[in-house]
């Protein structure tokens, strides 16, 4: 029998909670230190989605949180089984019964070898604590079912204390950086709600940076497209035009938030989001990634729509089929190695490219035709990618005035750029053009002033300079697909006629339901 090694006790002079804030600040401004003078270096995020734990809950038997997945005990079982009890435990399988009605379809049997979580002769802290224990006859009760709900608000009491201290550590070092502030992502914490920042607040550049993702693909494992649950209210969304008004609600929620609760508004920065590339695993075999570059788009669209800055999760350079971003069986990464191909012969390596002349000036309205080229440095640029139809899109890199719209259509190839002119701005608007999603060739249009379009063909992408010296108030740059645009109109034609013989159909059973009833 092995000696069980007695244990040292550390006291500090400080509560834990302070002292092991200390801790990880100190080693954030390691972090900071190092990279100070990096110019892409815009700020630092307080921490990776935030959680309250048990914060809050009334009743610690009660299951918790709306994102009710796998095996999910609750607080009380989970002291159990830490404590070397074996116990039956709900399983939620991903799906309707989970999401919408909140209902176990199977049970696991939890911790059969009865190991406990503490150390020998050390007791779980929680029945230290009083929470709970056990009666006279071994069975374990619940004493304190609402001991972490103390009615403060979390956000408020706990995480801007936190952020504050962050926020004076990181402006010691560069007061221009940016704070990036968050919460739990939506459905994972309800009873969370956005902090209020003021100026007494002194977390100065805070930048709402809250994560999103559709959380029903996500945790399905399936691409939820023409049907899906909002996590937040638990109602299913059928058809995909639902789905999307349904993404783009949540986005401009998220918006919101920073602008309302943030002193003066704050800029928002969706700080995470993407989409499960190992979803429908068939895809694994064939290569086709389409209905992932559908969903995908679906999320930019809800981005563009509602004008948010955001950082799509991920890019993982390791990542593969089998163990995907190899953290947690994750598998977001719009690049893996299991996805890369070898040219055969060199017609594998050929892409067209728009015939451009870089320092020519255009006005109102030109179309670019293409060539066809021969280039293994692009066909790597792009070896290994996944849905990137929906990844490689273009946008404003830089806007010599306010946005009032951006959105790009991936199927049709067009994109729109609408702005308002800040006359104090003389640089030209800056518009990203990426080659790939325009194999067609395209046409450039503005309301008025003049382009020009430079390339960058070892990475085949152009920048537009839209210059606007006039005196006009709003102006407007297009990119246009013909050719993607025709196929789009002749899709639209067939299916509107495709719905509207439907239609006809169910009406004519009806009524003839009727009449021979």
């Amino acid at each position: 029998k092995s000696k069980v090694a007695k244990i040292k006790t550390v006291s500090v002079p400080t509560p834990i909670q302070d002292y092991l804030q200390h801790c990880y600040i100190s080693a954030m401004k390691e972090v900071a230190l190092a990279l100070q003078g990096i110019p892409n270096v815009a700020g630092f995020g307080t921490m990776n989605e935030p959680h309250n734990g048990y914060h809050g809950l009334k009743d610690l038997s009660r299951v918790w949180g709306e994102l009710t997945n796998g095996i999910f005990p609750t607080p009380f079982e989970g002291f159990q089984v830490g404590d070397g009890m074996n116990l039956r435990i709900r399983k939620f399988i991903p799906g309707c019964c989970a999401f919408v009605c909140g209902c176990a379809t199977a049970s696991v049997n939890l911790n059969p070898m009865r190991q406990r979580a503490w150390l020998p002769e050390r007791e779980c802290v929680w029945k230290s604590a009083g929470v709970w224990g056990y009666d006279d006859g071994g069975q374990a009760i619940l004493k304190r079912p609402g001991y972490f709900n103390n009615g403060k608000d979390w956000s408020q009491t706990y995480y801007i204390p936190f952020a504050k201290k962050y926020a004076a550590m990181m402006h010691k070092i560069n007061p221009d950086w940016h704070v990036y502030i968050e919460v739990p992502p939506e459905g994972v914490a309800p009873a969370v709600k956005f902090p209020k920042i003021s100026k007494s607040s002194k977390i100065a550049n805070a930048v709402n940076a809250t994560h999103w993702y559709d959380g029903f693909s996500l945790f399905s494992g399936n691409l939820q497209i023409e049907w899906n649950v909002d996590v937040q209210t638990a109602i299913p969304k059928f058809f995909r035009c639902s789905v999307q008004a349904m993404f783009n609600r949540q986005i401009g929620a998220i918006k919101a938030e920073g602008e309302h609760r943030i002193e003066n508004g704050a800029p928002c920065l969706i700080g995470e989001f993407g989409i499960p590339y190992n979803a429908a695993g068939h895809h694994f075999r064939t290569g086709d990634f389409s209905r992932h570059a559908i969903l995908l788009d679906m999320n930019f669209q809800a981005m563009e729509k509602n004008l948010v800055h955001f950082t799509i999760w991920n890019y993982t350079a390791d990542n593969d089929n089998k163990w995907g971003d190899l953290w947690n069986r994750e598998d977001l990464s719009i690049y893996s190695l299991s996805q890369r191909k070898n040219i055969i012969d060199g017609s594998d390596a050929e892409y067209k490219i728009p015939m451009i002349e870089d320092k020519k000036q255009y006005s109102k309205a030109y179309n670019f035709p293409v060539k066809t080229i021969r280039d293994k440095g692009i066909f790597e640029l792009f070896n290994g990618g996944r849905g990137l139809d929906a990844v490689v899109r273009p946008f404003a890199k830089a806007t010599a005035g306010k946005i009032l719209h951006s959105r790009y259509q991936m199927y049709s190839g067009s994109y729109k750029l609408i702005f308002r002119r800040d006359p104090d701005i003389k640089a030209p608007t800056k518009v990203f053009v990426p080659f790939w999603a325009y194999p067609n060739g395209f046409e450039v249009r503005v309301s008025h002033g003049n382009f020009r379009i430079e390339t960058n063909l070892s990475d085949h992408y152009g920048e537009i300079l839209f210059f606007t010296p006039e005196v006009i108030d709003i102006y407007t740059l297009e990119i246009i697909d013909h050719a993607k645009t025709q196929a789009q109109r002749r899709k639209n034609y067939c299916r509107g006629l495709a719905f509207f013989l439907f239609i006809c159909a169910v009406v004519a059973l009806a009524l003839a339901l009727v009449y021979f009833t």
